[in-house]
């Protein structure tokens, strides 16, 4: 019993862990993809700014806003591909492609002229932004899908652990419970054993003590006897 309770302590230590660090995984990746969606929405609002805005301070200061983005989707890829699972892989480098060709296109419009702004803005973001933008979304959702199956797929297998935990404690507990009738049988066919023993021998002891009494009883008999037999004699010779 300390035994498997020993084990059985373990073994939800082991369960416990695993899902802390299947829940943890899961949002940290799930964090990082927000990340990723937010800053692309956020970078087609900031290209939309500066390519309606007409002074070039505002077109400075939007560009460094698509910088700062940039930087921190560079930090979400690699966050979350630090915790890659194999199914994930080429979704992941599919969204590295296509990221890196959106940041290609968006790089040329950040040294336009006012004039170019606006000759050319409307048609930039109807037809290279907003498509780009909405292939890396749909990888993103793809992603996130998969995530979820990570997810669920480690909910089924800490399942499946805590299946296997629940055989091998009732293993161990029937094992426990069939060594104790084995023990219990041994235990009582031996103070079975003891008991007919000790009361063969109590019996012996009865019969040798009834032995003893029935001759001392035929020697004091004998004893009577003898001392009769000499009071006779005697008298006979007296009175002779």
């Amino acid at each position: 019993m300390a035994v498997g309770g020993f084990d059985g302590i373990q073994v939800l230590q082991q369960i416990q862990t695993r899902n802390i660090e299947i829940r943890r995984a899961f949002l940290s990746r799930n964090r990082a993809l927000e990340q990723i969606r937010s800053s692309l929405y956020l970078s087609g609002t900031f290209v939309r700014d500066y390519l309606l805005d007409p002074e070039s301070g505002g077109a400075e200061l939007q560009r460094g806003n698509l910088q700062e983005l940039r930087r921190g989707m560079e930090a979400a890829l690699n966050r979350y591909s630090s915790s890659l699972s194999p199914v994930e892989e080429n979704p992941m480098r599919a969204m590295r492609i296509e990221l890196a060709a959106y940041w290609k296109v968006l790089d040329p419009i950040l040294h336009w002229s006012p004039q170019e702004r606006r000759e050319r803005g409307y048609a930039f973001l109807r037809d290279e932004l907003v498509p780009r933008r909405a292939t890396v979304l749909e990888i993103a959702d793809k992603i996130a899908a998969i995530n979820e199956q990570e997810l669920n797929g480690g909910d089924e297998r800490l399942e499946e652990t805590f299946g296997r935990f629940r055989r091998r404690l009732f293993l161990m507990l029937a094992a426990t419970l069939g060594t104790g009738l084995v023990l219990a049988g041994v235990v009582a066919s031996h103070i079975l054993r003891l008991e007919k023993q000790a009361r063969i021998r109590y019996e012996q002891v009865v019969h040798a003590q009834t032995e003893l009494k029935e001759l001392s009883a035929r020697l004091v008999k004998a004893q009577e006897e003898e001392r009769r037999a000499v009071s006779t004699e005697q008298n006979e010779d007296v009175g002779q």
